[in-house]
């Protein structure tokens, strides 16, 4: 592996208001019974300095897996094999191939069905420059079944410039390490942040061709209106050709749900500039006067209509604040704590219902499915139907503490889930 001159640059942005960032990562593909995995892909600059270098990240969860029984060893095991392969934007020419197998054990059935433990995976090309497609394909060796997935990235030119950089890579926290960096970190595989830890880590590497050199890192936050919350440049002296660079900022302290990260390098009139999106999802007092209204409008699950129609629609942005503080802080189960868990949670829901169940016409909070989810929780268990003879496809939710079962069917074949009819007296028993 190469050796990498490291930078840490520990910035703390001090925004307006204090909010914490809560961003899921569920897919509609997630739990149906095949090995459904997410990737990540990571362009940087390879040993030689003269072709790229694409880092390909994937993770899988538990219960994507299928699970057989070991009467000896009264397990559970799992069998995958997750294979890559790398070709020209033609897909006449293939560059390479890696097969990883993998292993999982269980010692209970409830781990075979854990959702949150990832399986994380990783492999890496050397390509030139130019255009290319990474197939990607996760086979379950128990049952058969397959996911595969395709993603179309373009390798930048590396031999002729002078200096040059990566993709932008959120990584998970840096291990206190004296060894190679790439052995310090996770890579997140896509952007979802949870609350294990109140930071986002930004990672890049950055080349000059001459060293040693003067290098200036030029970092901004900008939220959806293109307005910087965050503008700091960093002044470096690299010793060698390829340095890392990692910049630590404090989510909590984040006022939007969505901000582009921009970095660019430059020496003298030379600069190169990278971009990435970063988004997140607030669950305390909302900053902005259009986020907060949004808030409250999700609450009209569990506040009386003539509430909702004035704090929504008539009420100043002060008296917003109030009534929504006062609200939450009056729930709160556990005051002595500085989260409230009550009010968490509910937002959790809305924002997994906005990602899971989200239509061409309505945002996620407000279908059948989304509406039941934030009232009751996630259900203790799901029967899908996707593709029954004579059928539409329809999906069964049971409570089993609350003895309610609910009924969604997709008449119109584009996944709009509707409750049945027969179970909407369910949901007001």
């Amino acid at each position: 592996m190469r050796k990498l001159g490291v930078i840490s640059l520990i910035i703390h942005a001090f925004l307006s208001g204090v909010v914490f960032g809560q961003f899921y990562e569920e897919s509609r593909m997630s739990g149906v019974g095949t090995p459904y995995f997410t990737v990540e892909v990571f362009r940087t600059i390879a040993e030689d300095y003269k072709n790229g270098k694409v880092f390909i990240y994937s993770q899988i969860v538990r219960d994507d897996l299928t699970f057989v029984k070991d009467d000896t060893t009264n397990r559970y095991h799992a069998r995958f094999e997750w294979e890559v392969s790398v070709m020209d934007d033609d897909e006449e020419k293939r560059l390479g191939t890696k097969n990883i197998a993998r292993d999982i054990y269980a010692s209970s059935y409830d781990e075979t069905n854990d959702r949150e433990e990832k399986i994380f995976l990783n492999t890496d090309f050397e390509i030139p420059s130019g255009d290319y497609i990474i197939f990607l394909e996760m086979r379950d060796l128990n049952t058969k079944k397959k996911f595969t997935r395709e993603v179309e990235t373009e390798m930048f030119d590396v031999e002729n410039e002078v200096i040059n950089m990566s993709d932008i890579l959120f990584v998970d926290e840096i291990k206190p390490d004296s060894g190679d960096i790439k052995k310090r970190y996770r890579p997140r595989v896509q952007n979802n942040f949870s609350r294990e830890s109140p930071m986002v880590y930004i990672y890049t590497e950055v080349y000059s061709e001459e060293v040693p050199a003067t290098l200036s890192l030029h970092y901004q936050l900008q939220n959806k209106e293109e307005d910087v919350e965050l503008d700091t440049v960093v002044v470096a002296q690299a010793s060698q050709r390829l340095t890392s660079f990692i910049m630590q900022i404090d989510k909590r302290k984040l006022a939007r749900s969505f901000y582009r990260v921009y970095a660019q390098l430059k020496r003298g009139s030379d600069h190169v500039e990278r971009s990435r999106p970063l988004t997140f999802y607030w669950v305390s007092l909302p900053e902005t006067h259009e986020d907060l209204s949004s808030a409250i409008r999700q609450m009209r699950y569990i506040l009386d209509s003539d509430s909702l129609d004035y704090y929504e629609e008539d009420a100043t942005r002060e008296e917003q604040q109030k009534f929504f503080t006062k609200f939450w802080k009056s729930r709160d189960p556990n005051p002595d704590t500085d989260s409230n868990e009550l009010m968490e949670e509910y937002f959790s829901r809305v924002n997994f219902a906005n990602r899971e169940f989200s239509s061409y016409s309505d945002d996620g909070w407000l279908s059948d499915r989304g509406r039941i989810l934030i009232k009751f929780g996630y259900p203790d268990d799901v029967e899908r139907h996707p593709f029954e003879m004579n059928s539409v496809p329809y999906v069964i939710w049971r409570y089993f503490g609350l003895r309610k079962v609910f009924v969604f069917a997709d008449r119109s074949g584009f996944g709009d889930y509707r409750l049945l009819p027969a179970y909407q007296g369910e949901e007001y028993r």
